[in-house]
């Protein structure tokens, strides 16, 4: 049964977002204020799409979307000026993780790990849910075919938790646990081809020694 206590999804965040520090966590009321109040707020969904076709945060884009379109655009301080980018998942590991590579990787100070779905439907507001073009088309092109819904998926059943008038989805077990080995496939693989194309161009510019004459 889905549990309906706000102190239960707090159990949850302090469980499995303290779990992975990569950047702070920003509060979901905090984060509801600024976004109504007009601040340039970037979500950024890093959940398989198996749980983005559920919901989504309104105006929230996917990794892909992110690192294509958005991400180039930030590099530089006077770039990152007024903008805060807001990874989220359920309840704040894996955004976790996602935050330490904007981090590391792209040396972004503007970074602040959601609280995730969860608490989002206790404090954020609405959800919403995408067409399948929206999942799969770039970060600027319109919301409009976003469609309001009280669905959300919690991922696995021990995180079936949500506020009143939410209706959880989540994975059976044997399905969450191959989406995660698939999801760590993945990322392994694009963390190899990254050091890979690094030590091609460390390669390339390594100088060659000279050839002998021959006799």
């Amino acid at each position: 049964m889905t549990r309906r206590d706000r102190a239960h999804a707090e159990l949850l965040l302090q469980r499995f977002a303290a779990a992975s520090p990569g950047a702070p966590l920003i509060p979901t009321a905090e984060l509801r204020d600024r976004v109504q109040a007009g601040d340039r707020v970037v979500f950024v969904d890093v959940r398989a799409v198996e749980e983005q076709r559920v919901s989504m945060i309104p105006g929230a884009v996917t990794v892909k979307a992110f690192e294509a379109d958005i991400l180039p655009g930030l590099q530089g301080e006077a770039a990152r000026v007024g903008t805060l980018v807001v990874p989220y998942c359920t309840c704040g590991y894996r955004s976790a993780l996602y935050c330490r590579r904007l981090v590391e990787s792209h040396g972004l100070g503007c970074v602040r790990n959601g609280e995730g779905v969860i608490m989002w439907t206790f404090e954020g507001g609405s959800l919403v849910r995408p067409s399948r073009a929206r999942l799969e088309a770039a970060a600027d092109t319109a919301v409009a075919d976003e469609e309001p819904t009280t669905k959300v998926h919690v991922y696995g059943k021990m995180w079936d938790c949500a506020a009143d008038g939410f209706t959880t989805v989540y994975l059976p077990a044997w399905r969450g646990a191959v989406l995660y080995v698939v999801e760590a496939c993945r990322k392994t693989t694009a963390k190899l081809g990254t050091a890979c194309a690094g030590l091609c161009q460390t390669d390339r510019r390594r100088p060659r020694a000279a050839k002998s004459p021959r006799a």
